[in-house]
């Protein structure tokens, strides 16, 4: 989390979702009446890709060329999943006899929703911050099954958030939805953090059912799902050129409310058996 230090006034209209600040300043001449206030932007990123269709792009305008370099840290958290010391592994970590330095891989891309901030670490675990502070709100660790040989070591690129528009403010009114890297799609309750107990096995599905022979750990999710209406859209991730007859590289949608696998597409085409 950044921000600008205190004494960074700007006279322009300004906003952004980095920034625990909802200012918009504008101009007008005072021989001509006023202008309604123009729409705030809106100062979520509730996507991985800042929006369902991916584009990356904000019109939010606080930060710009001419103060970006005056931005200072506002806070910084821990993960927890390294030690960035002289220990060579922390936390679960310790018991992983195949695990090195390369395995750890930062590559999330938070979300920010509903007030919080979300984020998922290389073990799979989500934390949820209070994105002002940077205090913890909650955290949900999947125990993943560490002590094996992982197609691409230890990998989570971010979560994503469902909303039910009739009832956001219920027990998972407001879902946080994330594949792992053994093969699990999640569903846990965005205020809390608890698992969604309706959705799939109390909270959680399968996915390396119905997709061929699994070699273990060569075969789960290491990116976002996507949210399309009420439905979760997960694909998957495997090891290469390890046999021909491989794990199916398929994409399926679930019910967001009930874990119930709604339609899945397989882009290799296969002989039937």
């Amino acid at each position: 989390m950044i921000r600008l230090p205190s004494s960074f006034r700007p006279s322009h209209r300004v906003a952004s979702w980095l920034l625990p600040l909802g200012i918009l300043a504008g101009a007008c001449r005072p021989d001509s009446p006023s202008p309604p206030p123009p729409a705030a932007p809106q100062a979520e990123w509730s996507a991985y890709g800042g929006d369902a269709g991916g584009t990356r792009y904000s019109a939010l305008a606080q930060i710009d060329r001419g103060n970006v370099a005056r931005l200072v840290e506002a806070w910084t958290t821990r993960t927890g999943d390294w030690s960035h010391g002289k220990k060579e592994m922390a936390g679960p970590a310790a018991s992983c006899a195949r695990c090195h330095r390369d395995d750890y891989k930062f590559e999330a891309t938070p979300i920010i929703a509903a007030g919080s901030l979300y984020l998922s670490t290389p073990f799979n675990r989500v934390v949820a911050l209070d994105p002002v502070s940077g205090q913890v709100r909650w955290r949900h660790d999947p125990k993943i099954e560490i002590n094996k040989d992982r197609n691409e070591g230890l990998v989570s690129r971010g979560v994503a958030i469902w909303t039910n528009r009739a009832r956001p403010d219920t027990t998972c009114g407001r879902r946080i939805l994330f594949g792992t890297i053994d093969a699990r799609l999640i569903a846990l309750d965005a205020a809390s953090g608890a698992p969604c107990r309706d959705f799939g096995d109390s909270g959680t599905v399968r996915l390396d059912q119905d997709v061929g022979r699994v070699d273990p750990g060569q075969y789960g999710v290491t990116s976002p799902p996507a949210i399309i209406g009420d439905l979760v859209v997960v694909g998957s991730s495997m090891g290469d050129n390890r046999r021909v007859d491989m794990e199916h590289g398929v994409v399926r949608a679930y019910d967001v409310r009930t874990g119930e696998r709604r339609w899945g597409w397989d882009p290799i085409p296969r002989a039937a058996t």
